[in-house]
């Protein structure tokens, strides 16, 4: 997610960069939706499949 927030500078200076929740949306719910599995994966949500860590 560092890389994509990192890139749009490089491509082109004058655009704003992302936002982390941008990188964020697209790690989670772009995948899903590009493997064409958005019903079932991308989302902290009932009935969806995660693996979910926390660290304190």
């Amino acid at each position: 997610m560092k890389m994509y927030c990192l890139m749009g500078g490089i491509m082109d200076p004058n655009q704003a960069a992302p936002t982390a929740a941008e990188a964020l949306q697209l790690a989670t719910m772009g995948g899903a939706r590009s493997a064409g599995k958005a019903d079932m994966l991308g989302a902290i949500e009932p009935g969806v499949r995660a693996d979910l860590v926390t660290l304190d």
